[in-house]
């Protein structure tokens, strides 16, 4: 019946035509999500290698000993080397440096992790393209709306 009264035939693809080349260029970026999560993970869970690997590159033990150094000049320079206010110093600066390094490090983790979310939308977003094809046939309905426009007209 539809070959009588006419029809219509669709169709439409959609692909991403910059996809295989930025993957090749940000699928590194993407790890970074991940590898954010689980440097994260395992600091929480106990294991601070990942942390240690980073004080060390960013000059953690030369900070503690510059201040601690100060410290103990301090407390020496007020006749108070050895005493119980000396001590607590110490601790107290080997404490703000410490949550200093380790405010620093998961900000870097959450920076590593949002350029990878930032990549991937990249990857979702960029190079989509989308085609349609239609097809249409007249059909009897089609054939007498002619004829009958066409006689009316003359």
């Amino acid at each position: 019946m539809s070959g009588i009264f006419g029809g219509k035939k669709e169709s439409s693809k959609s692909y991403n035509v910059n996809n295989q080349m930025l993957t090749n260029s940000l699928g590194g970026t993407t790890g970074a999500v991940g590898e954010s999560y689980n440097a994260i993970k395992a600091l929480l869970g106990g294991d601070s290698s990942g942390f240690n690997r980073y004080k060390d590159a960013a000059g953690y033990n030369f900070a503690a000993q510059q201040g601690s150094q100060g410290v103990l000049a301090n407390g020496a320079a007020r006749g108070l080397l050895r005493s119980g206010s000396t001590g607590k110093g110490l601790v107290s600066f080997g404490q703000k440096l410490s949550d200093q390094y380790l405010d620093s490090y998961l900000q870097r983790l959450n920076g590593m992790g949002q350029l990878g979310l930032g990549a991937a939308g990249v990857l979702a977003n960029t190079g989509q393209v989308s085609e349609s094809k239609s097809k249409s046939k007249p059909g009897i309905a089609g054939l007498l709306g002619g004829l009958l426009g066409g006689i009316g007209a003359g």
